[in-house]
């Protein structure tokens, strides 16, 4: 459904619904648990379960710009059989990574895209992240980036779910000269959305300190 709002982001502002009619209504994909679109807005992507747990990613084509009455399914699909149970997916902003939650293994997957959106190119299995325990939800129901790419959101599927924010690759690796000591080991997996205060000192008479 594409809703448009006379105010930007204010959903009380709401004006009526517009869907896409039957376009999304794939064979092989019973439910659909998952959604991703362009940043210009002419693609979208969306991760399905079909069949014979068959878990898979569809890209459909939208001819005008965020108008889902324009949108074609373009037969662009990848089987993805690393998950087993999808319940969320998002992907990186140039369109090279695919992130899915899977319920089934309490993990968020990591896939490459070797040609940016192209579902046909080499879609790899890339790593797999334990969902933190700091997310309080039972079931994951929606993910998505801040627009740097530095941040993750973590959704619940209904109206009592949470939303949690968390930092996430390496947010604490400062590059400092050999000199620095009492380096902080780098935290590598996801990390709470809090403050950290990082204290260093050179050996030699901080005169040769570089940040």
């Amino acid at each position: 459904h594409e809703v448009p709002l006379s105010t930007n982001f204010d959903l009380a502002t709401a004006g009526t619904i517009v869907d896409d009619g039957t376009v999304f209504d794939q064979a092989d994909a019973a439910n659909f648990y998952g959604f991703h679109m362009k940043s210009d807005g002419t693609q979208i992507f969306m991760m399905g379960d079909g069949s014979g747990s068959t878990q898979s990613i569809f890209r459909y084509e939208l001819s005008g710009a965020y108008d889902v009455t324009t949108a074609a399914y373009s037969s662009n699909t990848v089987n993805v059989s690393t998950i087993s149970n999808t319940r969320a997916m998002t992907m990186s902003a140039d369109l090279t990574r695919v992130f899915v939650a899977d319920l089934d293994a309490d993990y968020i997957f990591e896939f490459s895209i070797s040609s940016a959106g192209d579902l046909t190119s080499t879609v790899a299995y890339v790593t797999s992240h334990n969902i933190p325990q700091e997310v309080s939800i039972p079931t994951i129901g929606g993910l998505a980036f801040a627009d740097s790419g530095k941040k993750l959101y973590i959704g619940g599927p209904n109206v009592n779910g949470d939303v949690n924010q968390f930092r996430v690759g390496n947010p604490h690796t400062l590059t400092l000269p050999s000199a620095v000591g009492n380096r902080l080991s780098p935290r590598d997996n996801f990390v709470p959305d809090d403050q950290v205060t990082l204290e260093f000192f050179t050996t030699n008479g901080g005169t040769d300190v570089t940040i």
